[in-house]
């Protein structure tokens, strides 16, 4: 558990195109990982950590990371994790409760597809993580861990089981309900439900979704 003079929210910011950042939190553990640094100093919001392999990140923007105070952890180059997995696994190990993920796709299929298997790990289950990636919110749902959509009705919200079927899903608030059904691994019968209600709910007996939520335009 997180001690109380600790954070208990972590912020992991990833490059990736239109990132949008929130507002700054003073009270939450604020991550660059690698180039996404680059989009915080941009906002003038500097983190307290910054972790990769900063291959990618400019000399400018860590100098001025590490002389606002931040701790510079950098990987070997060669590594076995993409940075958005070493940012996950550096805020579990702060003892955080929640974290928010904005950015991460970083521009190439090869690290969008890892990290969608990293974000969904039951290894990060015991923290709540949403995933703000190309306007839509990525939520992972895990038995002891029911996840609640809040927006428009209308809204698109798709389920994605991952790592294997999802079983007993059972939802409440979209258009098209299940009850306690399973969704295989490899069919797109989740893909593409509503929000009938503008609060959701979506829970499962075994397994690992994705509940993705792309929010209406306005």
């Amino acid at each position: 558990m997180a001690r109380e003079d600790h954070p208990t929210t972590a912020f992991l910011v990833a490059p990736g195109p239109d990132v949008a950042l929130p507002s700054a939190r003073p009270d939450a553990l604020v991550v660059g990982v690698d180039a996404g640094t680059e989009l915080l100093r941009d906002r003038g919001w500097p983190p307290q950590v910054v972790v990769g392999d900063l291959d990618s990140i400019s000399e400018p923007t860590l100098r001025w990371a590490r002389d606002a105070g931040a701790e510079i952890l950098r990987h070997p180059v060669d590594k076995d994790a993409t940075d958005l997995e070493l940012a996950l696994v550096l805020a579990l190990e702060r003892g955080v409760h929640t974290v928010e993920i904005h950015g991460g796709t970083g521009g190439r299929i090869s690290h969008l597809l890892g990290n969608v298997a990293v974000v969904a790990s039951p290894r990060f289950s015991s923290v709540e993580v949403t995933w703000h990636v190309d306007g839509a919110l990525v939520l992972p749902c895990h038995p002891h861990r029911p996840r609640t959509v809040a927006g428009v009705v209308g809204d698109l919200v798709s389920l994605v089981p991952l790592g294997g079927p999802a079983r007993g899903v059972s939802t409440f608030g979209l258009r098209w309900a299940l009850d306690d059904d399973d969704l295989d691994v490899w069919s797109t019968r989740g893909v593409s439900n509503e929000l009938e209600a503008p609060v959701a709910e979506v829970r499962l007996r075994r397994g690992t979704l994705l509940v993705v939520h792309e929010r209406s335009r306005p």
